[in-house]
Formats: C-alpha cells, sequence, structure tokens
C-alpha cells in the first residue's frame, strides 16, 4: 500500500491504483520510456517478474502470485 506524504512528512490515507498509475507514467514520461503512455504500475510488477533472476516458485511467492503447477 502507497500513501500520501505532504511536504512536511504528514502520512494521509491510502493512494488509490489510478492516483498510482498517474504516477508511474508521469515519471515514464519524464525518463522517457519507450510508449510511457501505456506505462501501469502493473507493468512495474509484471515487468520485475519477467526479468528476475530467481526461480519461479520464489518469485511467484515474492509476487503473491498462485503457485505453478509443479514448482516445489
Amino acid at each position: 500500500m502507497l500513501r500520501r506524504v505532504n511536504r512536511h512528512g504528514t502520512v494521509g490515507p491510502s493512494l488509490g491504483a489510478d492516483a498510482v498509475n498517474v504516477i508511474v507514467r508521469d515519471l515514464a514520461v519524464r525518463a522517457r520510456v519507450p510508449s510511457a503512455e501505456t506505462v501501469t504500475a502493473h507493468s512495474l510488477r509484471a515487468g520485475g517478474a519477467t526479468v528476475a533472476e530467481a526461480p519461479v516458485a520464489v518469485v511467484a511467492k515474492h509476487g503473491r502470485w498462485a503457485r505453478p503447477t509443479g514448482a516445489g
């Protein structure tokens, strides 16, 4: 869960999915990521799992995905 923090360090309510997507997309545009307009917070989660150098079962557990069939 991500929460709002103002310039004084006061922690506020959690951010909704739309707010997180706006932040992620804005950062992608500023970083000049190709096709930045299509980047979402889910892109980060899925991309991280794609490039992880760990056994599938470890990545699935960390990402809270269902265990792959046959994984030990």
